[in-house]
C-alpha cells in the first residue's frame, strides 16, 4: 500500500458522511424503558438506506444517561431516518420516558 493511500483514521469517509450523537436522560425508574426502546431501534435503523453506523451506549456512571452515535451517508439519509415508522414510534414512546427532550449533536473530525 502506498503512503498516499494509507488512511488510518478513515478521514475520506468521515468527510463525506454525517455523524451525529443523540443524548438522552431517562426519568427515574424508567431506565429499562429507554434501554429497550434504543435496543429496538438499532436494527431497523441500520437497515435504512444511507445508514453506515448506529450504536447505543449507556453511561457506566449514570444508567439514566444514554447516547446514540450514528453515521449517515448524508443529510437526506438522516432526515429520512427521522421520518421512518420505527423512529417515529420511538419518539412517541420516549415522550413518557425522558426527563427532557433528546439533544442532537453533529460531530466532525478534529
Amino acid at each position: 500500500m502506498s503512503a498516499a493511500a494509507y488512511d488510518p483514521f478513515n478521514q475520506k469517509r468521515e468527510s463525506m458522511s454525517l455523524r451525529v450523537m443523540a443524548e438522552m436522560w431517562a426519568a427515574p425508574d424508567k431506565e429499562h424503558l429507554l434501554r429497550s426502546t434504543l435496543e429496538g431501534i438499532v436494527g431497523p435503523s441500520l437497515a435504512e438506506p444511507g445508514a453506515i453506523a448506529y450504536t447505543a451506549f449507556v453511561d457506566p456512571n449514570d444508567p439514566a444517561r444514554w447516547l446514540t452515535v450514528e453515521e449517515w451517508a448524508d443529510q437526506d439519509a438522516l432526515e429520512a431516518h427521522f421520518q421512518s415508522p420505527h423512529f417515529q414510534q420511538a419518539v412517541r414512546t420516549l415522550e413518557d420516558v425522558l426527563v427532557k427532550p433528546a439533544t442532537l449533536h453533529r460531530l466532525i473530525p478534529a
